[in-house]
C-alpha cells in the first residue's frame, strides 16, 4: 500500500478489499527471493475462480512451481502459462480481461450498474449510442440488445484490441470502437440518441464536455468514479441537460469512494 497522502510503500500481509485468490498471491510472494528474479512490477487480476500474474521480469521453473495453482502467467511480455488472459460473464456477455485493460473491480457494483441502465433503456427507441472513454466496450456490449448502433472512443490499444476480441466473442454486429482520444473524436458525431461518458478521475476534458452540448443527444448516461469532477461537470451541463436520476453503488467497498451513475435528459 501507499502511505496515506505520500507515495511511501508500506507492507502489507493481507488486504481486505481484495479477492482471496490475490490475497493468496499476495503471501506466497513473500515468501520466495524476489530479489534475483529483478521484479519491478507485477500485476495480479483475478475473477471468482481464476487467476492471472504478469511480472515484468523473466522467471524461472522454480517460480512457475510456487504459483503451479495460477491460470495464467506473463513473463518479460511473453505468456507463459495459459491463455493470457481472464474472463469475467456478465449478464450473459463473456469479457476479456488482460493484465493491462482497464475492467470494473466489482462484479457486484457493476451487475447493479448495469441493472439501472437496462432499466432506464426498457421501451426506450435508441438508434445511435456514443460510449466515451469505452474501455473493453463493456457498456457497449451490455447495451447491444437494446439499441441499434453503437459507436466506441477508447485511448488504450490494449483496452480497444479487448474490446474487438469481446465484441467477436459475443457474435456482436451493431458495436464497433475507435482507438483514439475522445477529445479529437468528439465533434464527429451527430444525430446521437444517447452518449454514455465513463471517464477516469478528472472527469470530461473542456472540448468533449462542450461539444456533448452541442451534439444535443436526448440522452447522456455518466458513470463517474470522483463526485468532485462529477458535480463540475452537471454544473455546465445543466442548461442543456435535466438530471434525471443519480444513483450511488459501493463500488469500492470499506473505502470513502462511490460509483456514481447520473441519467441526464435533454431540456
Amino acid at each position: 500500500m501507499y502511505k496515506e497522502k505520500s507515495k511511501e510503500v508500506v507492507e502489507i500481509n493481507y488486504c481486505y478489499l481484495l479477492n482471496d485468490n490475490i490475497n493468496k498471491v499476495i503471501k506466497d510472494l513473500k515468501e520466495i527471493d524476489l530479489s534475483k528474479y529483478n521484479i519491478k512490477t507485477i500485476i495480479i487480476k483475478s475473477n471468482q475462480d481464476k487467476i492471472l500474474l504478469d511480472i515484468d521480469s523473466n522467471i524461472d521453473d522454480n517460480f512457475l512451481s510456487t504459483f503451479n495453482y495460477v491460470d495464467t502467467i506473463i513473463s518479460n511480455k511473453k505468456i507463459v502459462k495459459g491463455k493470457g488472459f481472464i474472463e469475467e460473464v456478465i449478464d450473459n456477455k463473456i469479457f476479456k480481461i488482460t493484465s493491462e485493460a482497464f475492467f470494473q473491480v466489482n462484479k457486484d457494483g457493476l451487475l447493479s450498474i448495469n441493472k439501472t441502465i437496462k432499466e432506464f433503456l426498457k421501451n426506450k427507441k435508441i438508434n445511435n449510442v456514443l460510449d466515451l472513454y469505452s474501455g473493453t466496450s463493456l457498456w457497449g456490449i451490455l447495451i447491444s440488445d437494446n439499441v441499434k448502433e453503437v459507436t466506441g472512443i477508447e485511448i488504450n490499444k490494449e483496452a480497444c484490441l479487448n474490446a474487438n476480441d469481446n465484441i467477436k466473442k459475443n457474435n456482436i454486429n451493431n458495436v464497433k470502437v475507435i482507438n483514439g482520444d475522445v477529445a479529437n473524436y468528439i465533434d464527429k458525431f451527430k444525430d446521437i440518441d444517447l452518449a454514455i461518458v465513463d471517464p477516469p478521475r478528472s472527469g470530461l476534458d473542456n472540448k468533449t464536455r462542450d461539444y456533448l452540448k452541442t451534439i444535443n443527444s436526448q440522452y447522456i448516461i455518466y458513470v463517474s468514479c470522483d463526485m468532485q469532477t462529477l458535480r463540475r461537470d452537471l454544473i455546465d451541463l445543466k442548461e442543456n441537460y435535466d438530471i434525471v436520476s443519480i444513483n450511488l453503488v459501493d463500488m469500492f467497498k470499506r473505502t470513502y469512494h462511490c460509483e456514481s451513475i447520473v441519467i441526464l435528459e435533454r431540456k
